[in-house]
């Protein structure tokens, strides 16, 4: 939880000092334009603009992005529109994975909105061990989400959900204290 609230420094800062409660915008942003989510040519791209304004245009070569009505952050968020239609038509062309790293070999700020298969794939969450192949006896070896982070005194260890019914005697009578026969007549009663 204290990841995903860090997130909201801007937020939670504005709240903390003035009340104000932030309303869902979209991409509009205070702090510059573009700033948000953006279609690309097989997905969705995350581009933060603001302080990064000049090199992200330099970087597009986009002619229209260098007209001199963009200069500041303050122009730019009054034609947001305007550069939105000018930065579209570039994404549309580049793959974001491409976008990605092009972004991020100028040190811009960049990401991708990935997919479930990005994910289940990503080389980061490989390298770091994040799925593990469990055994499961009604699919077989699958792959099952680790532990959000990794510990090296208790490590995560992923086991494969269990069967229904799998553990009834041992919770029942083990934890409980029924019997097998109290087992069978709820079998019988279709309780169980």
């Amino acid at each position: 939880m204290e990841c995903c609230a860090g997130t909201l420094e801007f937020q939670m800062s504005q709240h903390i000092y003035t009340g104000h409660v932030t309303q869902r915008i979209g991409n509009a942003n205070e702090k510059g334009h573009p700033w948000g989510i953006f279609p690309c040519r097989d997905g969705w791209v995350s581009v933060a603009g603001g302080r990064h304004w000049k090199d992200l245009v330099e970087i597009m070569d986009v002619p229209g992005l260098k007209d001199p009505k963009f200069s500041s952050v303050f122009y730019c968020i009054q034609h947001r529109d305007e550069i939105d239609a000018l930065m579209s038509p570039w994404l549309l062309e580049h793959d974001k994975e491409e976008i990605f790293e092009l972004f991020q070999a100028h040190d811009l700020p960049c990401g991708w909105v990935r997919s479930t298969e990005d994910v289940v794939h990503c080389p980061q969450l490989e390298a770091r061990g994040f799925f593990q192949k469990v055994n499961h006896p009604a699919t077989g070896e699958v792959l099952y989400p680790a532990g959000p982070f990794n510990m090296t005194e208790t490590p995560w260890q992923a086991k494969r959900a269990p069967l229904l019914g799998e553990h009834n005697e041992e919770v029942l009578c083990g934890r409980l204290g029924y019997t097998r026969e109290d087992l069978v007549k709820f079998a019988q009663l279709g309780v169980i």
